[in-house]
């Protein structure tokens, strides 16, 4: 990703593209908790690396469109890498719910990879 706020302002395209999924995965969103990423038609949920910080990096961002947002349940873990969360069962009309994860994956050589 490399930067949502940017992406956002800057590149219609990107706004225009990602509009046609009711669900969205993002990883280095490069927030901190100082940010609030609004997305129209979408609550989203983050999880970022850091707090607050003079340079951001990483950051996992979730986006649903806000008629499905009820039937999703953010999971909390303490894990940076992996933002978990479940689609209730109904909305799939399933026995059991589903359940996601967006993973990012820090790049070999960097201080946060292990």
């Amino acid at each position: 990703m490399c930067g949502i706020k940017n992406r956002l302002k800057n590149y219609k395209e990107f706004t225009d593209f990602i509009t046609n999924f009711d669900i969205i995965g993002l990883t280095e969103t490069k927030t901190d908790d100082a940010d609030d990423i609004l997305i129209p038609g979408y609550v989203t949920f983050v999880k970022n690396r850091q707090t607050l910080s003079k340079t951001r990096s990483g950051g996992i961002l979730v986006a649903v469109k806000d008629y499905i947002v009820k039937f999703v349940k953010i999971i909390r873990t303490d894990c940076k890498y992996v933002f978990w969360f479940t689609i209730d069962k109904s909305l799939f009309e399933m026995t059991q719910d589903v359940l996601f994860g967006v993973c990012y994956v820090p790049p070999e050589g960097t201080k946060y990879a292990s």
